[in-house]
């Protein structure tokens, strides 16, 4: 297979090299490479300057708030509903940080923002928006402002995500 060509089955993707851990493969460039490994170093970069919890971690952090007998299966529940953000990274969740309040409770504004935003599987597209910054919220990013105007946050994702893209 030449560089740049489509990849179409996961043995393709494996005898190319292409380690995606659910990323999105890039849109076809001279070598299309270049775009998986930008998204490679921009995903590694934020699982070492962002606070992620672990599955265990959201469950000690929720345990008060819910009222199942099962943490776990609450944390399931949490993101099938799409009320708890999480990025799948080498077979487990890892949950950001920003959508918990400064008591460690999961703010119920999350699923707002969650409503808005296309999900895949791995959520690393949400990941990457979510930790750029934004003139729409004074060059700051979204993760910073959502604990203090989670509101805004939503507006600026409404308008990013569902607006009419006139400003293109």
């Amino acid at each position: 297979m030449r560089p740049g060509s489509p990849i179409q089955s996961g043995d393709q993707k494996e005898a190319a090299g292409w380690e995606d851990e659910g990323l999105p493969l890039p849109i076809s460039t001279d070598d299309g490479r270049d775009l998986l490994r930008a998204s490679l170093e921009r995903r590694d970069s934020l699982l070492h300057s962002e606070t992620w919890l672990s599955s265990d971690e959201v469950a000690i952090r929720i345990s008060a708030s819910i009222a199942g007998n099962d943490p776990k299966q609450d944390i399931r529940r949490l993101r099938r509903e799409g009320r708890l953000f999480a990025v799948r990274f080498e077979g487990r969740y890892l949950h950001p940080d920003f959508q918990f309040n400064a008591q460690g409770q999961l703010m119920a504004e999350v699923k707002d923002l969650l409503d808005v935003l296309p999900t895949t599987d791995a959520n690393w597209n949400l990941a990457f928006w979510v930790f750029q910054p934004t003139r729409a919220l004074g060059g700051k990013r979204p993760a910073d402002v959502f604990r203090q105007d989670p509101q805004r946050v939503v507006v600026v994702a409404q308008k990013d995500f569902l607006g009419d893209n006139e400003r293109w």
